[in-house]
């Protein structure tokens, strides 16, 4: 059976689809998460899986001004430059085309403060830290984040650790699209590529509806979005719809949500926050910084901190 392939930047705190790319099953995660990284925002935290990090996907996020939130791969080098007061390190990230002499020079001119190219090497802050009571295949797993945050009085370490595992909401809007919004083990009923990724827009849409429907209800209570129920708002919604509805793509001088279909010869609008997939005939995502969809967005510096537990 033929099948798709989304990667969508999620926000934690609402588990709204901000922006996705959707395509053949056959493109790689990685290439539709650079899709998504020219279109993050300086006042977005951006978190994502080891399995996202390449030196020409931190430098494309970078260079958005957005704050990076990532796991590191296993087999990143990371000199350490100092340690900080919290435990943490800063560390430099460099191309790895640049070897040997040429490296240790870039380390060096790290280590005493000098500005970096940032084609050929970025500095970070890598928190190091293990879950006690993790069970299974990752107990005793040393977890390894790297930030753009390098200064521990904008960010503690605990904040950066409970923000990463927050990533795992995106999980939550995973399920509320393929479990409960569209029926678990459904199969789309288009036929043809087009038309099957026009269905697949439809349900990120719904999605995208409820999301700020549970976010404006939570924000009139003064109440976590979490705190809401999205199988009881799918159910009323579904009982008091009588028509075919409508919400607009554009409310003064913002997108509702921030990503929409395009044609591929057409510009992508700006869009929103961080990556992670889910391969499969239905959409899947990721996941990012926490932002109420029927908000003005956070202020411009990012805070860290999560709105709610993840697992």
């Amino acid at each position: 059976m033929p099948k798709a392939r989304v990667v969508a930047l999620a926000e934690c705190g609402t588990h709204a689809f901000v922006a996705a790319e959707v395509d053949a099953y056959s493109v790689g995660e990685k290439t539709l998460a650079g899709r998504l990284y020219p279109r993050l925002r300086p006042d977005e935290l951006l978190t994502a899986d080891r399995n996202f990090y390449s030196f020409d996907a931190w430098s494309a996020a970078v260079r958005t001004g957005a704050a990076l939130l990532w796991r590191a791969p296993t087999q990143l080098r990371l000199p350490v430059l100092e340690v900080l007061a919290d435990g943490t390190f800063t560390s430099v990230v460099i191309d790895p085309q640049i070897r040997g002499a040429r490296r240790d020079r870039i380390v060096e001119a790290a280590r005493v403060g000098r500005e970096l190219d940032p084609d050929q090497a970025h500095l970070v802050r890598v928190v190091e830290y293990d879950v006690p009571d993790r069970v299974g295949n990752g107990t005793g797993e040393l977890i390894v984040l790297l930030s753009t945050i390098v200064d521990p009085a904008d960010a503690r370490c605990d904040e950066l650790a409970a923000a990463y595992h927050d990533r795992w909401e995106e999980e939550t809007a995973n399920d509320q699209v393929k479990t409960h919004l569209r029926g678990p083990g459904r199969v789309l009923r288009s036929r043809l590529p087009d038309l099957a990724r026009q269905e697949i827009w439809a349900w990120l849409s719904v999605h995208y509806a409820l999301a700020v429907l549970v976010a404006r209800a939570a924000e009139a209570a003064d109440m976590d979005p979490d705190r809401i129920s999205y199988t009881r708002t799918l159910r009323l919604v579904r009982r008091t719809a009588t028509g075919t509805a409508a919400f607009p793509l554009r409310t003064g001088t913002r997108h509702y949500p921030r990503s929409w279909p395009t044609s591929r010869t057409s510009p992508t609008p700006n869009a929103g926050t961080a990556a992670a997939p889910a391969p499969s005939n239905a959409p899947g995502t990721t996941a990012t910084p926490s932002r109420n969809p029927a908000s003005p967005p956070a202020p411009a510096t990012p805070d860290p901190r999560p709105s709610a537990s993840g697992p």
